[in-house]
């Protein structure tokens, strides 16, 4: 059971944005009831509410809240993928891999210096699209979380922009395959925007 998904009580949600540090200072009190009442009480939602909040500010855009979760999601990739490129392309990267990121794995798929890269993944953490697991991978904030994005990923990303450098080619294209990566490519670069189903893939 994903427990980020509970439902929180008008209280609560007030106390979850007040822990939400420098992002939550910024939450007028209005928009904290615009966020539950179209929350119906979602912590995700609320995270992800909070944090697009703070994305507008910072983007010189309106706040106005996307009444589902999916739109929500949709809305916050759009706003990375024009202040941050690579953290975009990266975060695009980790979905494929699972709501589980083996760093390693990722910065060799991408071919980041180390300093590069964890400036990047620091940013993922601070705007609460990840989150460190363990020494070795870090994961979605939840699993409703990683679906939406793995479903909403832009279609203008091609394998040339997902930048590869590395000494084991052959081994990661092996795990590529495994997991579907070429047939998403696929279907991201083709006119038609179609849906990937989360299903499909080996994760």
């Amino acid at each position: 059971v994903d427990v980020h998904i509970a439902p929180l009580t008008p209280a609560e949600l007030s106390k979850t944005i007040d822990f939400k540090g420098e992002v939550g200072k910024y939450v007028t009190t209005r928009e904290k009831e615009v966020i539950f009442n179209k929350s119906n009480g979602n912590p995700a939602f609320v995270e992800q509410a909070i944090n697009y909040s703070f994305d507008c500010q910072i983007s010189d855009k309106a706040f106005i809240l996307p009444n589902s979760f999916s739109e929500l999601i949709k809305a916050r990739l759009a706003i990375l993928n024009k202040n941050n490129n690579e953290a975009y392309k990266l975060l695009c990267g980790a979905a494929i891999l699972g709501d589980r990121i083996n760093l390693a794995l990722l910065k060799e798929i991408f071919g980041y210096k180390t300093q590069k890269f964890n400036d990047i993944m620091l940013y993922l953490v601070k705007s609460n699209f990840v989150r460190p697991y363990n020494d070795v991978c870090y994961e979605f904030n939840n699993l409703l979380l990683w679906e939406t994005v793995l479903k909403s990923i832009s279609f203008d990303i091609s394998f040339e922009d997902l930048r590869y450098s590395g000494e084991n080619a052959d081994e990661l294209i092996d795990i590529f395959n495994d997991l579907g990566f070429y047939s998403l490519l696929k279907k991201i670069d083709t006119p038609k925007k179609e849906e990937v189903n989360v299903d499909s893939f080996k994760i």
